[in-house]
């Protein structure tokens, strides 16, 4: 395009000029603001949650901090009664849990599980000073009944239940944030049979319309899926595996939420707490490995404002916010259109957005020769089609992310690893000019080059 000298004396002239967006008024994209919160074990882990969102409470439940079952069910009573779920040893309080109790000034204090989950010396020593209510069954499912049964008795009725597998807690998990915020009980369940007590459960309630089956069919079968069904909605939640079943439930029940909670899916004691936390929130959780994030879950937890880790660097590494930082400013989308010559549209999260390239813009001027102007935009637009159009691209942010129009603003890479940037090629090629935006002033040498490297080849 430099070969025509009208272009070239018109472009000489507005070299000098730099382009300066006003910034008052234009939303800036940051990485979401990340929190811990943690102690040196699950015990202070689930004070420090407590500390961070009650006073005090009238009601306190207390679960065993080494068995799941009887915390997974409780985590929906505890968020029905507003109150924190508390962990604890079998046979002994922790100093620091008794603190956090007598902080609490609770009224009431449910003990979930039976004497050999919680021990008698336990209650004996808190019915010295509270109104202690026991919530234990012959077995785990028998817990999840009664656990049930309080839940409903508090809230007047319910027409829905969950149901997830009593053996294993991973899909479990994630599923206490969506049950704690419509106050629904949580039932258990065996792989392949439903027990007696989920089963009475559901047949003495006969007001129930819909049940959430948390797990794919590994975890509670088909077979129970069909039987459920007989009498019941079912809406199964599942993926391929723990963290994407999280993810699954917050994506279809959690729309979107400016707050997340991340706790580790291997183990369960950090989440069994969060569930009023994530209550308090309105926040979905969602599960990560210690050193790796799932990418569905990454995908998600990148649209929030705000992530909350639970649970130590042993549960959590902080390399996890290196992790998500980086995902947050390179993202892979693929263009669905070319507007013009430097302005794509993209599927950016599922969602149709425009994008701007970010330092290359058609020379601005007012040119008598229309004509001109118009056949030099078509030839940069079209260029910029065979470049991108349909195609795969990783997507790189800088400090301001959006325009005043609301446009994402992005470096464009069609293969990142060889370094290959479109907004480069554009002006390289001659098709765009070099214009520092700032403060997005990242690569303005590199343009600035390519645009001398265009015009001593012209």
């Amino acid at each position: 395009m430099f070969k025509n000298k009208k272009f070239k004396k018109i472009l000489a002239c507005i070299l000098t000029l730099t382009l300066l967006i006003p910034i008052s008024n234009i939303s800036y994209g940051a990485s979401p603001t990340i929190e811990r919160i943690s102690g040196k074990d699950r015990f202070e882990t689930c004070i420090n949650i407590s500390n961070t969102i009650y006073n005090g409470s009238r009601d306190v439940v207390l679960v065993n901090g080494y068995e799941f079952p009887d915390g997974i069910t409780g985590g929906v009573l505890a968020s029905t009664l507003s109150g924190p779920l508390l962990l604890t040893h079998k046979d002994k309080l922790t100093p620091s849990i008794e603190n956090e109790i007598k902080r609490l000034s609770p009224q009431n204090i449910y003990i979930l599980g039976g004497k050999a989950s919680v021990s008698e010396n336990i209650e004996k020593t808190l019915k010295q000073k509270y109104n202690t209510i026991r919530l234990g069954g012959s077995n785990r499912y028998d817990t999840a009944k009664l656990v049930a049964e309080k839940i409903i008795s508090i809230c007047g009725t319910t027409n829905t239940i969950g149901i997830a597998n009593g053996t294993n807690f991973a899909d479990a998990l994630s599923s206490t944030a969506l049950l704690s915020r419509n106050e629904i009980p949580l039932l258990l369940t065996k792989a392949e049979t439903t027990p007696d007590e989920t089963a009475s459960f559901i047949k003495n309630n006969p007001q129930l319309n819909e049940a959430l089956i948390f797990g794919g069919n590994s975890s509670v079968s088909i077979k129970q899926g069909e039987d459920l069904s007989k009498n019941l909605n079912i809406t199964r939640y599942r993926g391929e595996n723990r963290f994407k079943t999280s993810y699954d439930i917050a994506h279809s029940s959690f729309a979107y939420s400016e707050t997340v909670i991340l706790v580790s899916g291997n183990e369960f004691p950090d989440a069994l707490a969060s569930a009023p936390l994530a209550t308090k929130r309105f926040a979905p959780i969602l599960l990560a490995s210690t050193n790796n994030i799932d990418k569905s879950v990454m995908s998600y937890i990148s649209k929030a404002k705000r992530i909350i880790f639970v649970g130590g660097e042993k549960s959590l590494s902080s390399d996890l916010y290196d992790d998500i930082v980086q995902y947050n400013n390179s993202t892979i989308h693929k263009v669905l259109k070319v507007e013009d010559n430097n302005t794509l549209l993209i599927n950016y999260f599922g969602k149709e957005e425009k994008l701007r390239l970010i330092g290359a813009e058609f020379p601005s001027f007012f040119s008598k020769d229309k004509e001109l102007e118009q056949r030099l935009k078509a030839e940069s637009k079209k260029y910029l089609e065979d470049l991108v159009l349909n195609q795969n691209i990783t997507l790189k942010m800088d400090i301001l992310q959006r325009d005043q129009n609301g446009n994402l603003l992005g470096y464009v890479f069609l293969d990142e690893q060889n370094n290959k940037m479109v907004n480069q090629d554009m002006i390289a090629s001659g098709h765009l000019q070099a214009v520092p935006m700032s403060p997005n002033t990242k690569y303005s040498k590199l343009f600035l080059d390519a645009e001398n490297e265009a015009k001593e080849k012209n």
